[in-house]
């Protein structure tokens, strides 16, 4: 989770919003899921930038004040993605000094299971996924990427699927 300010400039006899942007390299399969909750409008922002500028615009949402909202994009190769977040209105009241938050909640690069990160599920992720659920940390592997239902945590519930995914089903 990422804490920040937003804002509003002038200068050269013109007015700029403020962007930030958030560099996200990518080196498999994974989804992106970019939330926020902004005091001010916001104008969040996937853009897939593996080509450089001006890179292209995945998904985008304007989101009002106060509410948690996110964009979302299926990353179907590896690459590098901008995350964006910046104040949509064109004014001080809009968004000067403003605060937001945003986040990436969900582990990136590595399928859900794929504790050692070789990009497989597979018997070589088992004691990695243990050590995540009993110690809470394991040796060479991304406790992350143990969370296979999706809730953020590897818990006794990740269990029942790991095994399944395992077996093939």
């Amino acid at each position: 989770m990422v804490c920040g300010t937003s804002g509003f400039f002038s200068g050269s006899n013109n007015f700029d919003r403020d962007f930030d942007w958030y560099e996200l390299n990518v080196n498999a399969q994974t989804d992106i899921l970019w939330e926020v909750v902004a005091e001010f409008t916001a104008t969040i922002s996937i853009i897939d930038a593996s080509a450089g500028c001006p890179g292209t615009v995945l998904d985008s949402a304007t989101v009002p004040p106060c509410v948690q909202h996110a964009v979302y994009w299926f990353a179907d190769q590896p690459g590098t993605y901008w995350l964006v977040i910046g104040s949509d209105g064109f004014n001080d009241v809009d968004s000067c000094p403003a605060k937001y938050t945003v986040s990436v909640p969900t582990p990136f690069g590595c399928p859900p299971g794929d504790v050692n990160q070789d990009q497989v599920r597979d018997g070589r992720d088992v004691q990695g996924f243990v050590d995540c659920i009993v110690l809470g940390s394991t040796l060479g592997g991304s406790c992350p990427c143990a969370d296979v239902t999706g809730d953020g945590v590897p818990t006794l519930a990740d269990i029942s699927p790991f095994v399944s995914g395992l077996l093939g089903n």
